[in-house]
């Protein structure tokens, strides 16, 4: 008799002569199954009631339960070849034929492991409803996969010491060929990304002067409430958010952020200079800026917006991927204004071109009389709208 067998025995044998809770203190540390004093429970209570037949059926159901356990299996994840939570995984011995892997992970934990080529294209997909890493296989060199009840545990060595990021897409692009600001990650970044190709428009959340929260307006997410929920109610009762339109007749050619060329302003993180097809250079979240130098994210136009997204965080990296080859020539200087004297303390501003423009609307808070909205129409553009909070 294996020594798993003698556990469902002892099992067995508990269950028939148990009269109280403490009996069964033991079981699910041998068993390594805490899940047992559930059952264990239900057992105590039919016992108590003096019915036999129904403690003998219930006993036999726990006892079958227990036979269908079996001992953890361990594997190096290197060397599986696919998994689904459920279901038992399959393994390879030529893993260098697809020496990428990628990891789905929801909010039970690991649901998907599959190894993929290395070259892969990008997919116009993302999920709010679970995330993604795909890194290459020997980033995760001593990584062990622990295999119990259909699900998966990843046991990491004690010596690795980088941390893998996370996505929301199966499929994105590689850091190395994004434009990054800043340029140093912190280990274990989360990252979202918003195709440019798919949105009509961009809603930028800020605080303090810095983003908290980016939300891309597609036909599946028109609205931005969900993205303003999310902030901290401190926070969000004092946001601002910044709404810039993006019409299917235009598109955005560059991307460029302000940076401190003296070292004691430190980095104006808040801010994204937008360079349209149609609507030219527009300005999102300036403050002052005399000093200011143009880190530009993009030399061709890009199709993917990266950022960071920490939940309570503020973004503290963003950039941008392109899939054509970066222009040779440089990009002209963007078209911004220069603040010298804010209103007040921490104000930010937005810009976009007059021309060609046909009409302006003022859009005003009733009580106050304060703007809360530009909106500029013409044939082709629209100015970007700003809305504020009521004080």
């Amino acid at each position: 008799m294996s020594a798993f067998d003698r556990i469902v025995e002892f099992v067995a044998i508990q269950c028939k002569s148990m009269t109280g809770a403490s009996c069964f203190s033991e079981i699910p540390t041998r068993l390594d199954f805490p899940e047992f004093l559930v059952h264990a429970s239900s057992l105590i209570t039919i016992r108590k009631h003096q019915m036999e037949p129904a403690f003998d059926d219930a006993a036999s159901q726990v006892v079958a339960l227990f036979r269908l356990l079996r001992p953890q299996l361990f594997i190096v994840i290197v060397f599986i070849l696919t998994w689904e939570r459920g279901s038992k995984p399959t393994t390879t011995n030529i893993p260098h034929e697809l020496p990428r892997l990628l990891l789905t992970i929801d909010a039970r934990g690991l649901q998907e492991i599959k190894r993929l080529p290395g070259d892969l294209q990008l997919r116009r997909w993302r999920a709010d409803d679970r995330v993604f890493v795909l890194t290459d296989q020997w980033k995760l060199a001593g990584v062990t996969a622990q295999f119990k009840f259909g699900l998966l545990r990843l046991t990491l060595p004690m010596t690795m010491y980088y941390g893998l990021d996370t996505w929301d897409t199966p499929t994105p692009p590689y850091l190395r060929q994004c434009q990054l600001h800043p340029s140093s990650i912190r280990p274990s970044t989360h990252f979202k990304t918003i195709d440019l190709r798919q949105i009509t428009g961009i809603t930028f959340f800020y605080s303090s002067n810095i983003i908290f929260a980016i939300h891309a307006h597609t036909e599946k997410a028109p609205c931005a409430q969900e993205a303003l929920q999310r902030l901290h109610p401190s926070r969000r009762a004092l946001a601002t958010w910044v709404y810039i339109p993006i019409p299917q007749n235009d598109s955005v050619l560059a991307l460029a952020t302000p940076l401190a060329l003296d070292k004691t302003l430190g980095t104006f993180n808040g801010c994204w200079l937008f360079r349209m097809r149609l609507a030219g250079d527009v300005l999102v979240g300036l403050t002052y800026s005399t000093r200011a130098a143009r880190m530009v994210l993009s030399r061709s136009p890009p199709t993917t917006i990266v950022y960071s997204a920490v939940e309570l965080e503020p973004t503290f990296v963003y950039g941008a991927y392109s899939m054509e080859m970066e222009n040779e020539y440089l990009i002209s200087a963007f078209k911004t204004p220069a603040i010298t004297e804010p209103p007040f303390r921490n104000a930010f501003f937005s810009s976009a071109s007059l021309e060609n423009v046909d009409r302006v609307k003022i859009f005003s808070d009733e009580s106050t009389g304060i703007c809360r909205e530009l909106h500029k129409a013409d044939a082709h553009v629209l100015l970007p709208s700003v809305l504020v909070p009521s004080w």
